[in-house]
């Protein structure tokens, strides 16, 4: 998949198009691993909490992919309980 920090209008446009395409499936889950995907300003710097890392967002910082999309996976022991939950991404400071 090419970068989406060239040009950040059609890298917004392809990412608002591709999350409207996913609907409500968020966090994607493929297996153990969970992909948390979530829109925001640049410069801003988000991360996710959980039971798995004591709900503290600093410890799974999202990556910057462009056009406003952030990205974290994280790879679960193969017996843990997978759900998929509202609003797990929080602002870090």
């Amino acid at each position: 998949m090419p970068a989406l920090a060239g040009d950040p209008t059609p890298a917004a446009a392809l990412v608002a198009h591709f999350l409207a395409a996913q609907g409500d499936a968020f966090p994607l889950i493929d297996g153990t691993t969970v992909h948390f995907l979530y829109t925001a300003p640049a410069g801003m710097v988000v991360g996710v909490g959980g039971e798995w890392n004591g709900f503290d967002a600093r410890r799974a910082t999202m990556t910057p992919l462009g056009g406003g999309l952030l990205h974290y996976a994280h790879r679960f022991e193969p017996d843990a309980r997978l759900e998929a939950g509202g609003g797990g991404c929080v602002p870090t400071l």
